[in-house]
């Protein structure tokens, strides 16, 4: 970023807020979410693929646990727009966790074609801020418009947090 910007010897800091989504931090927005921000919107992708997928894999407590598809899709729908509505033209980037419970391209393809189509549709601005998460080449290549994660695997996550930096930097 110093050599980017020019001044390679000045210091830059960072500050992060991450907004755990209480309604008590709504009307803060417009003082945080600003053009000059980097937006990283976490998600879990067993929601999206709805928790009914689960039942059979994870303990009774941890499926009742996660929210039903509806709601997983209006809370982003909700983050998209807040950003949207004070920062109209920044970039953002959409991480899925869970990827150790979810961990198929063709899992990864249906929840790309949800958000598509219920999240990052005309209504709640379109995909022309959504930085795209594209791996392989030729037929084989593949444009996400989110970045599955797999906190748990250290080296996997090294490679796929690596990919999303290099987006971010872009």
């Amino acid at each position: 970023v110093k050599e980017k910007a020019g001044e390679p010897d000045e210091e830059i800091s960072f500050t992060i807020w991450d907004y755990g989504g209480q309604e008590v931090f709504y009307a803060l927005h417009h003082l945080f979410l600003t053009q000059y921000g980097v937006y990283v919107l976490v998600f879990d992708m067993r929601e999206l693929l709805g928790k009914e997928h689960f039942e059979d894999i994870l303990e009774e407590e941890e499926v009742e646990k996660l929210d039903s598809q509806e709601e997983a899709l209006e809370t982003l729908c909700f983050w998209i727009d807040s950003i949207r509505l004070h920062a109209p033209n920044v970039k953002i980037a959409i991480v899925g966790t869970y990827l150790d419970e979810v961990p198929s391209l063709e899992q990864h393809k249906e929840i790309d074609q949800i958000l598509r189509t219920k999240v990052l549709n005309k209504k709640h601005g379109g995909l022309s801020t959504v930085i795209g998460n594209t791996t392989g080449k030729g037929k084989k290549k593949t444009t996400l418009y989110f970045f599955p994660i797999d906190n748990m695997d250290r080296q996997d996550a090294d490679e796929r947090v690596s990919r999303l930096r290099v987006a971010l930097s872009a």
